[in-house]
């Protein structure tokens, strides 16, 4: 069966089962591009694996990423069984070894960013066709029409972002709170400490998320930077479609607010894993084992 490369993946609506490459018929479950991680993959290993009190697991985070149609230059970063994010170039000394089993009560899933080719494929370097026409019009007009409609297919993905991470925003403000009376009592000494401990995560990942809103609203792909002048700017080269040194200054500058936008999605992208992760999934955690104690009482 031929495996389906992570840039043609849709949003998965359901858990899907994926083969390990390089082992005996091992299978994990993946969901592509969650609502929490729309440029990634979240895999989920089988009960017999996360239950194993194995060591080690029978693959390596390279057998993992070939698994879900991810070469290493698209990893971006990696978030094994709850914890925090690594960088790929983090992992990488290490990503040919069999990964480490989670640890008892430790969540089974192991999280990928992805760098998705098709939404930040860098404009600099023309396609073949589009190399041949450049001393054209017709040409560079061609391939700033191409730019444009990219920017915008990027606008409308950090518009969902945004909504996003105005949601976590919330959600991360109401849990930074006091435990209650009878959470308090329950409590012992360790879960007060680490409630203080995931209350410091909630507080980081909050001004995180602030300022990629405040990014997207106020920053220099918003109204209120750069973006209408880059509209006008296609506007113009659009009514004249004629001067050539007009159209090579209008593909530049679409170009560079082109890889603006995909400095901000990655930001965006990065401050909402890190809520949902390190925020809210880490304060739940917490919480629910607070509950469970004030049961048992």
């Amino acid at each position: 069966m031929t495996l389906v490369p992570f840039s043609e993946r849709p949003a998965s609506s359901n858990w899907e089962a994926i083969t390990v490459p390089g082992t005996s018929g091992v299978s994990c479950r993946a969901w592509f591009r969650p609502e929490t991680l729309p440029a990634g993959v979240a895999v989920t290993l089988p009960p017999e694996l996360s239950a194993s009190t194995a060591p080690v697991l029978p693959f390596s985070l390279l057998q993992i990423i070939a698994a879900v149609g991810v070469s290493w230059e698209q990893l971006a970063s990696v978030s094994l069984y709850g914890g925090q994010w690594q960088s790929a170039a983090t992992c990488q000394p290490l990503a040919g070894q069999q990964l480490e089993s989670p640890a008892a009560g430790a969540s089974p899933q192991i999280l990928l960013a992805v760098i998705d080719s098709q939404i930040v494929h860098s404009p600099s370097a023309p396609a073949p066709a589009a190399a041949t026409e450049q001393s054209s019009s017709t040409g560079l007009f061609n391939r700033v029409e191409t730019e444009w409609k990219a920017c915008q297919g990027m606008e409308r993905q950090l518009s969902g972002l945004r909504q996003q991470l105005s949601l976590v925003f919330g959600r991360l403000g109401s849990l930074d709170r006091d435990l209650r009376p009878e959470e308090r009592l329950a409590a012992d000494r360790i879960d007060q400490d680490d409630w203080q401990d995931a209350r410091r995560w909630i507080r980081d990942a909050s001004s995180k998320v602030h300022r990629c809103i405040k990014a997207h609203d106020i920053g220099v792909t918003s109204a209120a930077g750069r973006r209408n002048v880059i509209q006008q700017t296609y506007d113009q080269a659009s009514a004249t479609q004629k001067a050539t040194g007009d159209l090579s200054t209008c593909l530049h500058e679409i170009e560079i607010y082109r890889k603006e936008l995909a400095n901000l999605f990655h930001s965006m992208s990065s401050a909402l894993q890190v809520a949902n992760v390190n925020g809210i999934q880490r304060a739940q955690r917490i919480l629910s084992r607070i509950a469970a104690r004030v049961r048992a009482r």
